[in-house]
Parts: C-alpha cells; sequence; structure tokens
C-alpha cells in the first residue's frame, strides 16, 4: 500500500523564505497544500484544507500573530503545530508554550533540523490520539461493566475504581486515589481471617482467585459477599506494574438468578438491553437462554438458539472447543475469560461466570462476547506501526539513542552498538556518557544533555564516541525531548550522524591550502626575483657596455684604466650574481646541451664556500675524464646548491660537506633497493655530509613537496623535491644513504653521453675587424640607459643606429624609413607588445629582414620556447661590447 504524503501547511510572511520552505518540503516528500502570510489566512485555510501539520512564523503581521493563529487552529481542530522563528528570548517561548506546540525551528534551519521536526510531531502527534482513543475506550470499557474493578500500580496503590466499584464500597475514587488497597478495602474470609489478594497477586506474579466466598466492607461498616479476583498488569515486555482486581456483589447476584427464576420476562429485558452478546448455559454447554443480541448475531431466533450447544453454534464443532472460558468456570467455580477469533476472521473477549444453586453449587454459567475486532485491527496496526519504526531506526546507518532524565541508556540502534562494539544487555540502563562518550567530551556532553532536558528544545553539539576497542569516531548529535501532554519530560532522543570523514576531509583541505599558499609564496618571490633581475640586467648592460666603450677611449697606462677595469669585473661578478638568483627561483631558460659536471662544480665553489660558512670544510673529489651529460647547466648548478644547503642544515655545530664526481657502470640493478635503477653508463654525483642523518620512519618522505623537519620559519620544504624533479627531468634517479649521528650521502646518477667537450680558448678579437660599414640598424629598447649605450656603441663602430622605445614607435620609424633596415634589434619585453610580435609583424612584409632578439626577463615574459621553437637569435643581458658588436656582425653577414 502506498503510503499517503502528509499534508502540510505553511505560514510565513517573508515570501522568499516561504517559498524555500516549499521548496525544501516537496523535496523532502511532503505535500504542500497551503503557503499563506497572515493569521487569518492561517485559521480559515486550515479549517478548510485540514492539513496533517502546520507549520507556523511566530511573528507574523498584525492583528493576529503566529500563536494567536495557532490558539485559534486548536480551537476548532486537533492538528500539530511546529513554530518558526528567529527569535528564541524567552517571553516568546513562553506565550507559545501555552498553545502546546509540537517543536520549535529555529531560522535558519537545515532540511534534516526541518524533516527530523516534522516526523516527530507527526508521529508523537499520531501516537497520543491513539492513546487517547485507547484510554477513552478502556475507560468507558471498565466503566460499563457490571463487576467493580479496582487498578493499582505496582506499590498495590490504587490508581482507578469504576462506578460499579464506587456503588458497591461507598467510597469514591477521589477518597482512595493513591492509598495502598489493603489500607482502604478490607477483605474477610471465614476460614482463614483477613485476605491481601492484590498484595498476593504482585507478590506471586500470578493470577488469585479467591478460592472462596468473601466479605468486603463498605465505607459505612457493612459487609457483603463478594466474588473476587485479582491479575497483574504487565507491559509489552512482560514487566509487572500493577495489578487489577475484580468483584461482584455474591448477594445481588443471587438475588439476581432468584429474579430471573421468578420471571423470565424480566431477565430477558434486562440483558437484551445490553449491546454485549449474554448466553446461558448449562453445565452440559447447552444454551438455556441468549439476549437479543445473541439472536442477531447468529442469525437465529432465541428461541431457536435454546437448547444448541455453544460450540456448535459459534465454532460449527461437535465438541467442545479447547480452553474453553466457560468448561474453567464450570471446572473451578470461577470467572473467566478468552479472547477467540471464529472463522469469519472476527475477534471477541468471552467472559464466563459460574452460575450457582442454592445449595452453592454449580448449576450452569454465564457467557458474555463483544466483538472487539476493530480495536484489535487497531492494535495490529499500532504495532506495525512500531514495529516499522524501530526497524527504520535499529537499521539506519546514524547512531539513534533515548536516554531519560539522569542520562541512563533506554534505547540504542544496532547501528551505534555495532560501532562501539557492545551488546544490548550491557548498554541498557547504564549511563549513555560514561559508556559511549570520549572522557575528554564527557562534561560537555552532559552540560549539552542537561540543557536539553531543561529547555525542552531540540539541540546540536558534537560529542565523540570511543569504542570499546579504543577507537574513535567524530559524531554531530542532534537531541529532541519527548514530553507528555501536560509539558512534563518523558525521555531524550538522539540522533549521531557519524562526520569523521568529514572532520579528516576538511583537516586534509587544511593541509592542502597550506601547501598551496607555500607555493603561493615561492611563486611570488620567484616572480619578485625575475623582476629584479630583468631589472639589474638592463643596468649591467648599461654598465657593462659604456665600461668597455670607456676602455677603448683611454691608453692602459691611463690612471682611469685601472679602475675602469675594477668597474668591468664588478659588473661581469654581478651579472654571475644575477644568474645565481635566478637559479634559485628556476626563472633560467632550460637549455639541454653537453656538459662536465667537474667543470660546474668548479665554477659554483667559490660560491658555495660563501654561501655555506667558515665553520663547514667543503672538500671534492672529482674524477679525471669523466663522462659528459647532457643537461641543463643552470639546473644542475640548482641540484648541487640545494643538496649542499641542505648538508649544511644538518651540521648545526660546523662538519664537512664532500661533493664527489665518478663514472658509473650498472649492469643489474637491484630494483627492490633501487626501482628507478637501470642498466648503463651513468655518471655519478655524491653530495655527503658529517651531520644528524636522517631517521627511517622520515626518509621516504623528504623529497616531498613542502615536507621540513625544520620548525616554523626554518625552511619552505622545497629543496630536495625540487631537487628531484630536475633529476627525474634528467631521466636520472636519487639515492639516499643516512645513518643517525654519521650523516647522510645522497647519489645521484646521470645518463652519461661520453660526448667531450672541446676545449676553447678565448682569442684576442680585434674590435676593428668588427666594425660595420654603414648597415643601418633599428634598435628598439625601453631602458633609457641601454639605448644611450646601443646609440653611441653602434655608431661609433660603424653603423647607422635608429632607436626606438617601444613597438608603436619601431613601426611608424620602420615606415618612415621605408624599411630601409639590415637588422632589427629588439627587447623581447617592451611597454606596449612583444619583440617577438613585432618582428613577426615586419617580417610578413620582408621575410628576409635579419632580427636579434635580447631580454633581461627570464620567465614567460621573455618567451623563451617560442624563440627556441622558432630558431630567433638571441643574446641575454646582460652583453658586453665585446658580445654585441660580434652578435651584431655575425647577424649581418647573414
Amino acid at each position: 500500500m502506498t503510503e499517503t504524503r502528509a499534508k502540510i501547511l505553511v505560514v510565513e510572511d517573508e515570501r522568499i523564505v516561504a517559498e524555500d520552505i516549499r521548496r525544501s518540503l516537496r523535496k523532502l516528500g511532503y505535500d504542500v497544500c497551503g503557503v499563506v502570510s497572515t493569521g487569518q489566512e492561517a485559521v480559515r485555510k486550515a479549517l478548510q484544507l485540514r492539513p496533517d501539520l502546520v507549520l507556523m512564523d511566530i511573528v507574523l503581521r498584525m492583528p493576529m500573530n503566529g500563536i494567536q493563529a495557532a490558539a485559534a487552529i486548536h480551537e476548532k481542530i486537533d492538528v500539530p503545530v511546529i513554530y518558526l522563528t528567529a527569535y528564541a528570548d524567552s517571553d516568546t517561548l513562553e506565550k507559545a508554550k501555552q498553545t502546546e506546540p509540537y517543536g520549535y525551528l529555529l531560522k535558519p534551519f537545515e532540511n534534516r533540523e526541518l524533516q527530523t521536526a516534522i516526523e516527530m510531531s507527526l508521529y508523537k502527534h499520531r501516537t497520543e490520539r491513539r492513546l487517547r482513543e485507547n484510554e477513552a475506550w478502556l475507560s468507558t470499557t471498565l466503566r460499563s461493566l457490571a463487576e467493580g474493578v479496582i487498578a493499582t500500580n505496582e506499590r498495590a496503590e490504587i490508581l482507578f475504581m469504576n462506578p460499579v466499584a464506587e456503588k458497591l464500597t461507598g467510597w469514591t475514587f477521589g477518597e482512595v486515589n493513591g492509598k495502598p488497597f489493603s489500607s482502604v478495602f478490607r477483605l474477610v474470609s471465614s476460614r482463614t481471617g483477613d485476605l491481601r489478594p492484590v498484595e498476593k497477586v504482585l507478590k506471586s506474579r500470578a493470577v488469585v482467585t479467591l478460592p472462596e466466598a468473601a466479605r468486603l466492607t463498605r465505607k459505612n461498616g457493612e459487609s457483603f459477599d463478594v466474588d473476587f479476583h485479582a491479575s497483574p498488569i504487565r507491559d509489552e515486555r512482560g514487566r509487572i506494574f500493577g495489578a487489577v482486581a475484580a468483584f461482584q456483589d455474591v448477594s445481588l447476584r443471587n438475588r439476581t438468578e432468584e429474579a430471573l427464576k421468578k420471571s423470565e420476562r424480566e431477565k430477558g429485558l434486562i440483558l437484551s438491553s445490553v449491546s454485549d452478546m449474554v448466553v446461558y448455559l448449562s453445565r452440559d454447554l447447552e444454551i438455556i437462554w441468549a439476549n437479543a443480541a445473541a439472536g442477531k448475531a447468529m442469525r437465529k431466533t432465541q428461541e431457536k438458539i435454546a437448547g444448541a450447544r455453544c460450540h456448535q453454534v459459534w465454532h460449527h464443532r461437535n465438541a467442545p472447543c479447547p480452553d474453553c472460558a466457560v468448561q474453567t468456570a464450570l471446572r473451578t467455580g470461577a470467572a473467566s475469560d478468552r479472547i477467540v477469533e471464529t472463522r469469519n476472521g472476527r475477534v471477541w473477549t468471552v467472559k464466563a461466570f459460574p452460575v450457582r444453586n442454592d445449595a452453592g453449587e454449580v448449576a450452569g454459567a454465564v457467557e458474555t462476547l463483544r466483538d472487539i475486532t476493530e480495536q484489535k485491527r487497531a492494535e495490529e496496526q499500532l504495532e506495525k506501526e512500531r514495529d516499522f519504526i524501530n526497524t527504520l531506526i535499529q537499521t539506519s546507518p546514524a547512531f539513534y539513542a533515548a536516554v531519560d532524565g539522569k542520562a541512563r541508556t533506554l534505547l540504542v540502534n544496532q547501528t551505534l552498538l555495532g560501532a562501539a562494539g557492545y551488546e544490548a544487555q550491557e548498554v541498557i540502563g547504564k549511563d549513555f556518557i560514561d559508556r559511549f562518550i570520549h572522557p575528554e567530551d564527557r562534561e560537555a556532553a552532559r552540560k549539552g544533555l542537561l540543557g536539553l532536558i531543561r529547555r525542552k528544545e531540540s539541540s546540536l553539539h558534537a560529542a565523540r564516541i570511543r569504542t570499546r576497542a579504543g577507537a574513535e569516531f567524530a559524531v554531530e548529535w542532534h537531541g529532541q525531548c519527548v514530553t507528555s501532554r501536560r509539558g512534563r519530560f518523558e525521555y531524550a532522543f538522539l540522533l549521531g550522524i557519524d562526520v569523521t570523514e568529514r572532520k579528516r576531509a576538511e583537516k586534509e583541505k587544511e593541509h592542502i591550502e597550506h601547501q598551496l599558499l607555500q607555493a603561493q609564496k615561492m611563486e611570488a618571490i620567484g616572480t619578485l626575483t625575475g623582476g629584479v633581475a630583468h631589472d639589474f640586467n638592463n643596468l649591467l648592460t648599461a654598465i657593462q657596455g659604456c665600461t668597455d666603450m670607456a676602455l677603448q677611449r683611454v691608453t692602459p697606462s691611463d690612471v682611469i684604466h685601472r679602475d675602469l677595469r675594477e668597474v668591468q669585473a664588478a659588473a661581469v661578478r654581478a651579472a654571475e650574481l644575477t644568474r645565481q638568483l635566478l637559479l634559485f627561483s628556476s626563472k633560467h631558460p632550460t637549455r639541454f646541451v653537453p656538459i662536465d659536471v667537474n667543470q660546474t662544480v668548479g665554477n659554483l665553489l667559490r660560491m658555495l664556500h660563501r654561501l655555506i660558512g667558515e665553520d663547514i670544510d667543503v672538500r671534492t673529489q672529482l674524477q679525471g675524464n669523466l663522462w659528459t651529460i647532457r643537461a641543463d647547466k643552470g639546473s644542475i648548478e640548482q641540484v648541487i646548491m640545494n643538496l649542499t644547503v641542505n648538508a649544511r642544515d644538518a651540521m648545526q655545530k660546523g662538519g664537512r660537506i664532500t661533493i664527489k664526481t665518478e663514472n658509473a657502470v650498472i649492469r643489474t640493478p637491484d630494483r627492490a633497493d633501487r626501482p628507478e635503477a637501470r642498466s648503463g653508463d651513468f655518471v655519478l654525483l655524491s653530495v655527503s655530509d658529517t651531520g644528524s642523518g636522517i631517521p627511517e620512519d622520515i626518509r621516504t618522505r623528504i623529497f616531498e613537496p613542502f615536507f621540513s623537519t625544520k620548525g616554523p620559519g626554518g625552511g619552505t620544504g622545497l629543496g630536495l623535491s625540487v631537487v628531484y624533479g630536475i633529476v627525474r627531468q634528467h631521466e636520472g634517479w636519487i639515492e639516499v644513504h643516512s645513518e643517525i649521528g654519521r650523516g647522510s650521502r645522497f647519489d645521484i646518477y646521470f645518463p652519461a653521453v661520453k660526448e667531450r667537450i672541446p676545449v676553447t680558448h678565448d682569442t684576442a678579437v680585434s674590435l676593428e675587424s668588427l666594425r660595420g660599414n654603414g648597415e643601418r640598424i633599428l634598435a628598439v629598447e625601453d631602458s633609457d640607459g641601454i639605448q644611450e649605450f646601443l646609440r653611441v656603441a653602434l655608431r661609433e663602430n660603424g653603423y647607422l643606429v635608429t632607436v626606438a622605445a617601444n613597438a608603436e614607435e619601431a613601426l611608424r620609424l620602420y615606415g618612415q624609413n621605408r624599411g630601409n633596415f639590415d637588422l632589427i634589434f629588439s627587447d623581447v619585453v617592451l611597454p606596449d607588445q612583444s619583440g617577438i610580435d613585432l618582428v613577426e609583424k615586419l617580417r610578413k612584409d620582408n621575410p628576409g629582414l635579419r632580427v636579434l632578439l635580447s631580454s633581461g626577463y627570464t620567465d614567460h615574459k621573455s618567451q623563451w620556447t617560442v624563440i627556441q621553437e622558432r630558431n630567433y637569435p638571441f643574446i641575454q643581458k646582460p652583453y658586453s661590447l665585446l658580445q654585441l658588436l660580434s652578435t651584431v656582425k655575425e647577424m649581418i653577414k647573414k
């Protein structure tokens, strides 16, 4: 059977909020039967649509607010109301409580909170309605019985007394309510004296029927004979929580029997007026008399029923029914009752009372029958719903529990039991917080639970679960109090959501964000370094070029000649420093060429000594006839620098660093220890130190980006990861050997190419041989210092120079001169566009136009990749006068 969706009426004066609630409800599977914005509309719609639940905003436009609207609705119909409010002040809550709402939702709220509040309210409303119906039915039934009925609790204190019992005893229920049964009602046997049947039932946990007539004393002191039996009251778990006693005035029954003998007519009038079926049977189970209700049920006249046996009429059997209530009453001489089901599926309650003759012998029995089919079906439906909810709770992936006001566990689902590693019997009745919550979170959990119980409203807090095995779960707990109609706390219902993975993901996200921040910092440093290098290279170009020209104008014997030489040497050292700065920031063009690792190490030694410090001895062991490798020189220098700095940091009190090179031939590599190793010829570069060594537990992580054993501010954790990336880029691998207290050694294997690098000797070049012959050059440069250097240097050496500060000016000058230039010498980075774009525009009209590019940038602005792909001639800043003239002469010859 398809479950009917709950109809919900939304009362909200904020249109956007109302529409958001409508979408949320439909997404959750509810039927939104209406959305209104005023209290008057809410009352009218509720009476018209009869919704299953009303979501009511407390603060509505005058003249009727949400609390007044809810009160008006409750006067007409029984419908649960959940208040929506952004105001949680005590005055508002006190006024709202008077309308007995089923819940509160503080804005803003999540869909999960909304669904939880709705489902709990609907379930509570259905349960309370069934409880009221059952209580009304039970009260009506007990009050309509011909017997006196008194019910007690487990301490034999009186809780109920029907009108018949009041009439028989002379006591009113108000006079005896809460008093011990034996202190009010005295039962006496002529043979055994005082009787205490109720206490006996509670002690023996069994039905007690007085075997002989007893006398019951009325309030006025008179006594009368009664048939008295008492039974324990049990809950669904079989636990006894009270007793019920039924008794009859035997004298009244005797008078009735006498009256029946005297007048069948009077008997018929009395019994035929009741709705229950009443049948009088002999000891042989032969029907002597039946009332009108019995005849109607059997579809026979009362006369035709008489003479038949009950089992033949009711059950179409030839023999008495097993466990027959009438036979039990006839055999025991006491009243008996049963619940039976007939063939047509109807369910009946059957009660049998023995009938005695003047001699006190059981002569027959009176049987009363009542059709309780609908009541039984309602109970079964209620049981099914209870089983459904229990199954839902037990199988849910969330954690469910219920606790009393002292935090004792009343219910806990299998999900929580399985996660925590307990059985139900180990936790029921035990302190929930002590059993499940992590010790560090218990105090906060108790405060949260106490606040939930006192305020009787939903709450949310976080508390970790610790399992029996010691594991931990991060859990968000949602609490909801369940109260009686009078607002009395009954129990707290807890829903726990495991957020362990979410917390772990948040922590991982934070870690990644930190790494990204570090990377951004390094990128910013690299960008800054590249910008500084560009400006510095421009300055050095002007300084070095002008110095070279000044040296040409003086003789070696001139006093200023020596000073100019010092300036020239300083410019060369500054250029080298700039190159090393770019090496750190990885902002240099990558070019793989055959290189000699020994020569690279030798060129770095002077700078390494300054970088390492005087307390550390740097030694080299460089093998002669070392094979060549194909590599980017700047990258190899960065590897050596990073490993040397890493070794320095491992020797806080000084020590020795050894840089070693050798040829290595690998024939059968051990891939277990060196998975990247392979056979072949390699150049082995080793950097070792006498430092503290690397612990084995972190040795596998040292090449991870941002991993560092230094404290905050002690390093970025990128040094070794950069080394690892460069080595992989050169198709090599790294092996780490370390021993605590005895230092570390990094062995790097580069594939050998065995190409000998020819030894080059500087040959004296005459500037006269580099002079031009009036060739026209268009120089495009935005630096004023370099413009002046190019203008003077090229003119003084036989060239006709036209200088432009940007691409736009260069295009204009090129057009004015009709393209009559032998060479376009342009900076790559110009204020308005790149030098590459400029020369390509010019070469569209003149494909044979000679071009020469230059740049002080070494990052993406230099477009080094494009320059390499298109094979453009290039001269790197800073350059000397000799380099300038040699390059220009070479380009002019082409």
